[in-house]
């Protein structure tokens, strides 16, 4: 016969190894909607573009001074990027992103874009990362054009 600590143990130890199995499934699962690096569903990577365009704040008004009444200072800008043109690495044009609006994937370089009004309605050149799947830029650098 089998003593019941012993039953105990071995009931205890696969109840250990399911819960933990369990969590570790969920932890991938949930690393994988959130679009976590290293995940099996991250593998979107960005393509080098070079754009020229318009950023524009939604709430404030597209290309035209900040509208009083859009409180954006107060509760955020939603600036996107207009493009009039698109070019990849090899200076080949990429026309499906004419006339697009594209989202700032948000860090140090694009944040001035995005938080200042100095750059609403300006028409800029970006260097970053395309994020096609997004409809989202990174920006690594960009430079401000005359009109």
């Amino acid at each position: 016969m089998v003593s019941t600590s012993r039953v105990t143990s071995i009931y205890l130890g696969w109840t250990i190894l399911f819960v933990v199995s369990f969590y570790l499934s969920l932890c991938v699962q949930a690393g994988a909607t959130l679009g976590v690096e290293g995940s099996s569903t991250a593998g979107e990577t960005g393509k080098e573009v070079t754009l020229t365009g318009l950023n524009n704040c939604q709430a404030c008004g597209e290309a035209k001074p900040p509208d009083p009444g859009a409180k954006c200072s107060i509760f955020g800008y939603t600036c996107v990027f207009s493009v009039e043109k698109a070019v990849d690495a090899e200076g080949g044009e990429i026309g499906e992103l004419k006339s697009k609006g594209l989202s700032y994937k948000l860090n140090q370089q694009g944040l001035p874009l995005v938080k200042n009004e100095e750059y609403h309605g300006a028409r800029l050149e970006i260097k970053g990362k395309w994020f096609k799947e997004k409809g989202a830029i990174e920006v690594s650098s960009f430079r401000r054009l005359e009109k």
